[in-house]
C-alpha cells in the first residue's frame, strides 16, 4: 500500500468522506467553518490555512499522471482530480496547517526563538503552525476518516507534506501546538521529518481539574466522580477547605450568584453581553479581541449541544459577569468541560 497527499486551502474536503467524531468540540468541523466564515482564519487574520489531504492509493494507480499542480497565493497547491479519487486514491486524513507571520492567537510565547533567530540574522517567520487557532487545548491534530487509525505511514506522508510547504514557502520550522503525547511520540519517532532534522518536544504546565476522588483511585477501587462541592472538599486538608470557604462566604455577603445556561437556553442578549465581557479583556490592554460577534453567533446555532454559559449576576438580576464554556458530548470517554473566554 502507498499513500499520497494533496493540499487545499477550502474546507471541500469535509464532504468527501465520513469522518470520526473529533475527541474535542475544538476539531469539529462546525468549529472551524465558525473561525473561516467569520475571518478568524485566513489571509487578513494572518492565519493562512492549508489542509494536507492524505490517501491511501491503490496499487495500480499513477499518482505522477493524477495530480494536478496549481498556485495558490505562492503555495504549490497539489489536488487529484475528483475522477481519480474515485477510482484510485481514498481519502483517510487531513491535518490543517498554517503559514504565520506572527505568532499570536497561539498561546505559546516563542520571542527568545525569534530573537535568538534575528541575533544570526535569520528570518524566523514564515514558519508553519499545526493547531487549532486560539485555543490551549490538548488534543488530535488529525481529523480521520472511519475505519482508520493513525499509523506512521500516515505520519510519515503528512510530515512530507509539511516539509514540501515549508520548502517552498522559506518556512523557518513546523510547530505542532498542544498536540497529545501518543501523536507526538509518532511524529518523533520518523527519521529526520523536517529540513531532514528530528523534531523536538516543548514541554509546558496546564493545571487541570479532575471530577475524581483520587484517594479512592490509589486505594485501587478505581475513580469515582464526587457526590457535590462538599464531597470535593473533604478530599482537601482543613486549611484548604477554610480558605476556599472564607472565598465563597466573600461572594455570598455581597448578593452575588452565578446562573447556568446551556444551549438554546442561551438568549441573544446573553450573548450581546457575554460579549461585551469578553472584548473587556482585550480592551483594557489596548488590543482588538481575537474573535467576532459574527463568530459565536454562529457557533450558538451550529454548537449548542456543546456550550454552556455561566453568568455572575447581582442582587438586582444584573449580569456583572461571563463565561463560556465547551463541553463534549457526556457519553464521551474522559468527557471534559473546557472554560475558554470570560470577562
Amino acid at each position: 500500500m502507498t499513500y499520497s497527499y494533496s493540499i487545499t486551502q477550502d474546507l471541500a474536503w469535509q464532504t468527501e468522506a465520513k469522518w470520526q467524531q473529533p475527541d474535542t468540540p475544538f476539531m469539529s468541523f462546525a468549529y472551524w467553518q465558525a473561525l473561516t466564515d467569520s475571518g478568524a482564519i485566513g489571509q487578513s487574520a494572518g492565519w493562512i490555512p492549508l489542509y494536507l489531504q492524505i490517501y491511501k492509493v491503490s496499487e495500480h494507480a499513477e499518482t505522477t499522471d493524477k495530480v494536478k499542480t496549481t498556485e495558490v497565493e505562492s503555495v504549490e497547491t497539489k489536488s487529484i482530480e475528483t475522477e481519480s479519487v474515485e477510482k484510485e486514491y481514498r481519502l483517510i486524513a487531513t491535518m490543517p496547517l498554517f503559514i504565520k507571520g506572527h505568532h499570536q492567537g497561539e498561546y505559546v510565547f516563542d520571542h527568545a526563538w525569534a530573537e535568538a533567530y534575528a541575533r544570526y540574522g535569520e528570518d524566523y517567520y514564515p514558519r508553519l503552525v499545526t493547531s487549532v487557532p486560539y485555543t490551549p487545548v490538548m488534543g488530535q491534530r488529525l481529523w480521520l476518516v472511519e475505519g482508520e487509525e493513525i499509523t506512521s505511514a500516515i505520519w510519515q506522508t503528512t510530515i512530507a507534506a509539511v516539509d514540501d510547504v515549508a520548502k517552498q514557502v522559506g518556512a523557518s520550522s513546523w510547530h505542532g501546538l498542544f498536540i497529545e503525547s501518543e501523536q507526538i511520540t509518532a511524529a518523533k519517532q520518523l527519521p529526520n521529518p523536517i529540513f531532514e532534522h528530528q523534531l523536538l518536544e516543548r514541554q509546558g504546565c496546564q493545571f487541570l481539574w479532575q471530577n475524581q476522588k483520587l484517594t479512592e483511585h490509589e486505594a485501587g477501587s478505581g475513580p469515582k466522580a464526587y457526590t457535590d462541592f462538599e464531597d470535593f472538599l473533604s478530599t482537601l486538608t482543613a486549611k484548604k477547605r477554610k480558605n476556599i470557604r472564607a472565598e465563597r462566604k466573600k461572594i455570598a455577603k455581597q448578593n452575588l450568584s452565578c446562573r447556568i445556561k446551556t444551549g438554546e437556553e442561551i438568549t441573544a442578549e446573553d450573548w450581546d453581553v457575554f460579549y461585551q465581557c469578553y472584548a473587556m479583556t482585550y480592551a483594557v490592554r489596548g488590543r482588538a479581541p481575537y474573535l467576532t460577534p459574527e463568530f459565536f453567533e454562529q457557533i450558538a446555532q451550529t454548537m449548542s449541544e456543546h456550550i454552556m454559559l455561566a453568568q455572575g449576576l447581582d442582587n438586582s438580576g444584573e449580569i456583572m459577569a461571563s463565561s463560556l464554556f465547551f463541553y463534549d458530548t457526556p457519553s464521551q470517554p474522559n468527557a471534559t468541560l473546557y472554560g475558554r473566554y470570560w470577562g
